[in-house]
């Protein structure tokens, strides 16, 4: 409670470096408005809980029902995607849909020449750092954290985007036209 929470909701593995979001958690600890939450399974999961138990600002958590995840979601600001830089492939998560339907913008570092940067940018919808760049993916951080009315904005932003765009009647006309 009274904090902008940022949550990682997902596998936990190489392929998202999630080291990258402990490190902007060391560097925002000294934020008393501000905690992360990563919530999921994976190869890095017990590393990743080892590092969060000596910050403040962050809670690492085991994979919860996916039931239960809507009401985690309710609590939170901002919905972290993350894909290791190294990537040489296009892809769009599926927490980023979880995270638009329940109206969180997003914090996105992604290889940098992925298609989600330009949906992200072009939408509205949250900040996107496509590479390795900690100082950048600070800045966005802060400033998704300093401006409610912003986060409320790409939130609803998101929201119209899943319909639009990644809903099953948006993908049935992809498929009609395609035809």
């Amino acid at each position: 409670e009274g904090r902008t929470n940022f949550v990682y909701a997902g596998n936990m593995g190489v392929a998202q470096d999630m080291d990258a979001f402990m490190a902007l958690a060391r560097r925002m600890a000294d934020r008393a408005d501000v905690g992360f939450l990563f919530v999921g399974r994976g190869s890095e999961c017990a590393r990743l809980k080892e590092a969060a138990a000596t910050l403040q600002n962050t809670l690492v958590l085991d994979e919860i029902d996916p039931a239960v995840l809507p009401a985690v979601l309710a609590k939170c600001h901002v919905g972290i995607v993350a894909l290791h830089p190294a990537h040489n492939t296009h892809n769009i998560p599926g927490k980023l849909l979880t995270y638009l339907h329940a109206g969180l913008p997003v914090l996105a570092r992604v290889n940098p020449h992925n298609a989600l940067v330009a949906v992200i940018e072009q939408e509205g919808i949250g900040c996107v750092v496509g590479g390795d760049n900690p100082a950048l993916l600070h800045a966005a951080a802060q400033r998704l954290a300093d401006d409610p009315q912003l986060r409320d904005s790409m939130g609803v932003k998101g929201r119209e985007a899943a319909v639009r765009m990644f809903s099953p009647t948006a993908a049935a006309m992809q498929v009609v036209l395609a035809l």
